[in-house]
């Protein structure tokens, strides 16, 4: 496997280094903004990293010996053969097309930010800065400045109208709010360490203490070794049924809500088929993708496919009371188009999930003083 890293002024020109060097079968790996300092010295706005098999450059570039023997159409033939790459090999071919379909999403993304506004005017530039610093992808904000600039507004106006602009545009992140009714099963999948369980509980505690519903917790990790202690705590503290045959929905009833654990897994991890087959036999109501807004939004979007793979309904967003950067809320509903539905502000253990404030996760991202009439 070839892998090269090309640095362009736009995604467009890395792509035409990339067909003119690897060919058409080259695959597109990642995408990577340069910071300032990069872009100031070479005047290279992004890095694209691409891969193709050594084969099919090997087969695309082998000379063709034609034996005098052999009539020129058939040579013509051999010749064609001989330059048609063959296709890289592909060991999950569904998990494969999803990735690279989320990759050419964010590269064409990326490219037409770049042609909204590929310079930021003094004006904008504490704006621009601010949303950067809550750790929102360039493309994102470059959008969130143009739509803001079109507001036309006075200099000392600027903070106001992109205040309305991300106002307007968490309005369209939050989801409506859940209902959760008996016979329901509710399944939270997500990377290490993005509070999957803790969120499991505190939904459990609400459900069950709040509201007096009927709630049985499960769980389908077979990996971490604490697992069953962690939720079985939870589930004593509780005093709810806990279900660890390995098959919930076998023994799950009408009038009970089934909170079902997964495995961890990491952002890489490219392995997921078994947890997938079991999340489609358990046919869950609601899946919520549980990630961590300490985790950084150029570590999401690479995991974006991976999460798609997931089919997620819904997004929680746990940790924020770990960071003030909550670029990662925007960041994974922007680009897997799906709603945030919860967010988890206190420690595992204690608290509740909430349903987010759109004015206060504007204000947040950015990086302005909270207004108490956000609350």
């Amino acid at each position: 496997m070839i892998i090269k890293s090309y640095s362009a002024p736009g995604v467009a020109n890395a792509l035409k280094m990339i067909k003119e060097e690897l060919g058409n079968d080259a695959i597109i790996l990642r995408t990577r903004h340069c910071p300032p300092e990069e872009t100031a010295l070479t005047g290279h706005r992004v890095e694209v990293t691409a891969c193709i098999d050594e084969k099919s450059v090997a087969r695309k570039t082998a000379p063709v010996k034609e034996s005098p023997a052999v009539r020129n159409e058939d040579a013509e033939a051999i010749k064609r053969d001989v330059e048609t790459p063959l296709p890289p090999d592909i060991s999950e071919p569904l998990e494969f097309a999803d990735r690279l379909d989320k990759k050419i999403d964010l590269i064409i993304k990326s490219n037409r930010a770049g042609m909204i506004s590929p310079e930021i005017s003094p004006t904008y530039k504490p704006l621009f800065l601010n949303l950067l610093d809550s750790d929102i992808p360039e493309e994102i904000v470059r959008q969130i400045i143009d739509d803001t600039a079109k507001k036309e507004v006075t200099d000392d106006q600027i903070n106001v109208a992109a205040l309305e602009v991300m106002t307007t545009l968490m309005n369209k992140v939050i989801s409506p709010a859940l209902e959760i009714k008996a016979g329901m099963k509710i399944v939270f999948a997500g990377p290490s360490g993005s509070g999957k369980t803790a969120a499991l509980a505190k939904m459990a505690a609400r459900l069950a203490i709040k509201e007096s519903k009927k709630v049985t917790l499960a769980s389908l990790d077979n990996l971490k070794v604490s697992s069953y202690e962690e939720i079985g705590g939870y589930a004593d503290i509780l005093g709810l049924p806990l279900d660890l045959t390995g098959v919930p929905e076998s023994n799950h009833t009408d009038d009970s809500i089934l909170l079902v654990d997964t495995p961890s897994f990491r952002c890489q991890d490219k392995k997921i088929s078994t947890l997938i087959k079991r999340l489609e036999k358990l046919n869950p109501d609601i899946l919520f993708l549980v990630f961590s807004v300490c985790t950084r939004t150029s570590d999401l979007v690479d995991a974006v496919g991976l999460f798609d793979y997931l089919r997620p309904t819904h997004l929680l967003a746990s940790h924020l009371d770990e960071t003030g950067r909550w670029g990662g809320i925007i960041t994974l509903n922007q680009y897997l188009e799906k709603p945030l539905a919860l967010i988890s502000q206190t420690p595992a253990g204690s608290g509740l999930l909430e349903r987010p404030n759109p004015a206060a996760l504007a204000r947040r991202l950015l990086n302005l003083e909270e207004n108490q009439n956000d609350h």
